[in-house]
């Protein structure tokens, strides 16, 4: 029925997806409500999206005095400090806590959580009956807290196979720990994946742990995983991770990036794997990956930027096009990224391909331009002066494109 309205609400979304739902239901009566978190260093203002602020240090400490008086304020600073602001990790802090107070009653609560990783042990050690051999189970939960989340069955069942393989693990064992894991709070298996929990502690795991197994190898673990989705969920665990830790791998990634990507040439990008994997890896590294995909359109000859292939429907398949329209459209709300994807979107809308849709490279180039609605936080002023630019150094190639874009700015 075209006269109402129908919402749905999806849990545990990203940004990026957030966004590509949003386009795809923007001009239909579905409205898509979605709920995630965002490393905080992505987040920015943006038509739609709703931030809610993260609890203080001192609400956290609220709480845990609240769910146990007995824990005297060091405790519950520390705790606080250890949880970091992950509500899962917390309640598996305060049961440990708990759970050993009648052993070590004497010992200050503020000796016990100091460092995560005697914490760690203590916290496994709550499991222990069901887990059993405690360094075994992390000797394979350490390589699971490598990613967000793996594959285990169906389509992405070769992940894991792929993980066990890596390192020579057992996959029977691999599967039976994934399974203890998921009933001790420290895993969920969601359809066919599986993604070890709290949060904050797998990511710990990761950076203290799992990041020394692959960071000599990196390029030949990236490169050998058997799905993109995979590669995606590497660079989101390293997203995450801390900010001196996150520019330290960054740095691992960079020389991946440029061993994968080595020459600039647009084949490089003409399979849609290899574009998301682009996608994924330039929203981390934004820097590098836009001066390289700059470069590599700009010597592009007409005829291969006409055969870099976008979408060809609304239900078909996307093309690798697609997915480098999309990548820009989503920095380009950034004020430091909106040039170069300005400049990307311009190439690629003179050779428009999508000419069925309509947020095609025209359309989002088009749309920087405007004075309200751009979807960037680049004032209007500099947006201006920039098409006038183009006006100034226009050809009779791209005139009607700028006249397109200049057309909006002075009838609205």
């Amino acid at each position: 029925d075209n006269n109402k309205k129908y919402y749905f609400v999806i849990d545990d979304v990203t940004i990026t997806d957030w966004e590509s739902l949003n386009r795809m239901f923007s001009n239909t009566n579905i409205r898509i409500i979605t709920l995630g978190v965002s490393p905080e260093y992505k987040i920015r203002a943006i038509e739609g999206l709703r931030i809610i602020e993260q609890p203080s240090k001192e609400d956290i400490i609220k709480l845990i005095q609240n769910i146990n008086p007995v824990i005297d304020d060091l405790g519950c600073r520390n705790i606080q400090r250890l949880c970091d602001k992950d509500l899962r990790l917390l309640i598996l802090l305060i049961n440990t806590y708990q759970n050993e107070q009648s052993i070590t009653s004497m010992l200050h609560v503020g000796d016990r959580f100091w460092g995560m990783e005697s914490t760690l042990d203590r916290i496994l050690n709550q499991f222990a009956s069901e887990i059993g051999d405690i360094n075994e189970f992390k000797k394979y939960y350490n390589k699971l807290c490598l990613l967000i989340d793996v594959g285990i069955s169906g389509e992405y069942r070769d992940e894991i196979i792929y993980l066990s393989n890596y390192f020579e693990l057992n996959q029977q064992i691999m599967f039976a720990f994934i399974d203890k894991a998921s009933k001790c709070w420290l895993g969920l298996i969601k359809n066919e994946f599986f993604e070890p929990l709290p949060r904050a502690l797998s990511r710990y795991i990761f950076e203290m742990d799992s990041w020394a197994f692959v960071k000599n190898d990196l390029s030949h673990f990236i490169n050998g995983m058997p799905t993109h989705q995979m590669k995606k969920r590497f660079i989101n665990r390293v997203e995450e991770c801390h900010e001196s830790f996150r520019e330290e791998v960054a740095a691992e990634l960079s020389a991946w990036f440029l061993e994968t990507f080595s020459e600039e040439k647009l084949e490089l990008l003409s399979n849609v794997d290899n574009a998301k994997v682009f996608k994924v890896y330039t929203e981390f590294s934004p820097e590098i990956g836009l001066r390289w995909l700059k470069r590599t359109l700009k010597q592009a000859s007409n005829e291969e930027l006409l055969n870099f292939k976008g979408s060809s429907g609304f239900f078909s398949s996307n093309g690798e096009r697609r997915y480098i329209v999309w990548l820009c459209e989503h920095l380009a709300c950034f004020k430091e990224h909106f040039w170069g994807c300005e400049e990307v979107l311009f190439i690629l809308a003179q050779n428009e391909t999508e000419l069925h849709i309509a947020n095609n490279s025209k359309g989002i180039w088009t749309g920087l331009f405007t004075l309200v609605l751009s979807n960037t936080e680049t004032p209007f002023l500099d947006r201006f002066n920039l098409l006038m630019h183009r006006l100034q150094n226009s050809t009779v190639l791209n005139i009607s494109l700028i006249l397109d874009a200049i057309k909006p700015v002075f009838n609205g």
